[in-house]
């Protein structure tokens, strides 16, 4: 602080004022960013909660599978993927790829076979990309209680906010030097 108090008034305010914006374009900017991150996944539940529901149209109707009553299979949808989940843990049924694999652990499971839940889960194994998973409760035909799990990849999700992110680290300093230039 001493050294500032030698400089000329204009230099100090400059300073200060550079400071301040730093400040208020930083907030801005991890704002933004959350905020986006936040409306990215609004929009993924809002599509698995629409993939569900399609999904638990046909365990309801034609048994706890991914087929309808004439034994034609769900089309599949580019990077989505459904499972269908005995209460126990067993794969009663699920999108080819998925083979066996459960895509829930036991708590998540046991969780998902009383409410509606949303997990996040980094790559599979034989997969770069991360998913975001939604399972929820189904009754089958017959009564039986499933879980339907249907999930999509969160690889476009991670690159726009990748791509925000770097513009934000090139803008936020630009605008910096501008706004202390006019100051």
């Amino acid at each position: 602080m001493r050294r500032l108090a030698g400089l000329p008034i204009r230099l100090r305010l400059t300073v200060a004022f550079a400071a301040a914006m730093a400040l208020v374009l930083a907030a801005s900017g991890l704002f933004l960013y959350l905020r986006v991150g936040a409306a990215l996944d609004s929009t993924i539940d809002q599509g698995l909660e629409g993939r569900a529901d399609d999904v638990a149209v046909l365990v309801r109707g034609a048994g706890p599978g991914l087929a309808d009553a004439r034994g034609r299979r769900l089309a599949e949808q580019e990077e989505s993927f459904a499972q269908v989940l005995a209460p126990d843990g067993a794969v009663l049924d699920s999108s080819p790829g998925l083979g066996e694999r459960q895509l829930l652990t036991g708590p998540e499971l046991a969780r998902a076979a009383r409410e509606t839940v949303i997990v996040d889960r980094a790559p599979f194994p034989d997969s770069d990309d991360p998913v975001r998973l939604l399972a929820t409760p189904v009754e089958a035909v017959g009564g039986r209680t499933v879980v339907l799990v249907v999930g999509t990849s969160t690889e476009e999700r991670a690159e726009a906010l990748e791509s925000l992110l770097g513009q934000l680290l090139l803008g936020g300093p630009l605008t910096l030097v501008a706004a202390s230039l006019l100051g």
